[in-house]
């Protein structure tokens, strides 16, 4: 069921980006591209892939901007597999966010014996600008850091996994970056969360 959700709140992703049919535009056109925070629990199913790949695409185009990806499961090579797959999209360069403590999970399917584990192949196969997930940052500090330096109601957030790092940056508080706390920073910054959903209220 929850594969079927992923797969399709993927393909709706797709069909908005092709809806736009708009041209390559240069490296300068990111700037002006709706603001977007990707959080995801890239680990077992690969539809995490598809939505960075189409985010960084987007990113490219000028239609957004992606500020940083946030990497909502432990293990620790979901961070160097988001380097790698925004490294081969020429955007080596946008924030990572990891969620502690790592662990050196890998994913084995139990349930069908049918998905293959694909993050740490990613992740210790292809080049990437994160050497190991150490390097990447606390999640809660970066959403601070980014809200607080975008306009006012500007920022879409894009959760595709658990919800770990939004409940962190909602009971952050006031810091160095703002005076505002985690609720706050969220309600003045941020236009719209886009939630894939799954079993609620689990």
């Amino acid at each position: 069921m929850r594969s079927t959700l992923r797969m399709a709140f993927l393909q709706r992703l797709l069909l908005r980006a092709l809806a736009w049919q708009l041209p390559f535009k240069s490296q300068s056109a990111k700037a002006i591209g709706k603001p977007i925070i990707i959080d995801t629990d890239i680990y077992s199913d690969v539809d995490d892939v598809g939505a960075l790949a189409v985010a960084n695409v987007l990113h490219n185009c000028g239609i957004a901007q992606l500020k940083a990806v946030m990497v909502n499961s432990p293990s620790k090579y979901g961070s160097p597999a988001v380097s790698a797959i925004n490294t081969y999209f020429g955007n080596g360069d946008v924030p990572i966010g990891a969620l502690r403590p790592f662990t050196t999970d890998t994913f084995f399917d139990k349930l069908y014996l049918l998905r293959g584990e694909y993050a740490a192949k990613i992740a210790h196969h292809y080049p990437r600008t994160l050497d190991n997930s150490t390097q990447a940052f606390a999640p809660a500090k970066l959403y601070r850091e980014i809200l607080a330096s975008s306009e006012d109601n500007s920022v879409t957030i894009i959760s595709i996994g658990f919800l770990d790092n939004l409940a962190a940056l909602l009971n952050s508080t006031a810091d160095s970056l703002s005076d505002l706390d985690g609720w706050q920073l969220a309600q003045n910054k941020v236009r719209e969360l886009v939630i894939m959903g799954g079993q609620y209220p689990r």
